[in-house]
């Protein structure tokens, strides 16, 4: 599993710029099938600005989780396309939009402002599939 720091990001079309609107928050990235499948029943509770990407990901569950999670679903190109917030233990969801999810503790959709169409910058483009 790989870690990266990252921050999302809102683009300005009309300025062709990019504007950071979040913290640096950490990220797990999964790597494999095995990683994949375990997501974050294989690893310690997450921290604030902490979160899972699971790659080539557009559903997830919460069965086996004992807190509930914000769910980001990101397209191909990591922009955000649709927000679910504070889902609970033994729950169920998908978007068929999605390429890539990220999964981080509830209630950091709303401390870190996030909407639709924001991107995720990652520091290192190698997880970017």
């Amino acid at each position: 599993m790989k870690t990266y720091n990252c921050h999302f990001a809102t683009s300005d079309t009309d300025n062709n710029t990019t504007i950071e609107d979040s913290a640096v928050i950490k990220i797990f990235s999964t790597e494999n099938v095995l990683e994949r499948t375990g997501g974050l029943l294989k690893l310690p509770k997450l921290d604030n600005s902490q979160g899972l990407l699971i790659n080539k990901c557009n559903s997830i569950h919460t069965f086996g989780m004992k807190y509930a999670l914000d769910i980001i679903y990101l397209d191909r190109n990591y922009k955000i396309v649709k927000l679910v917030k504070s889902i609970k233990p033994r729950r169920m969801s998908m978007c068929w939009y999605a390429k890539h999810t990220l999964e981080m503790l509830s209630g950091e959709i709303n401390h870190l402002s996030l909407v639709k169409n924001m991107t995720l910058e990652l520091d290192n483009d190698k997880t970017r599939n």
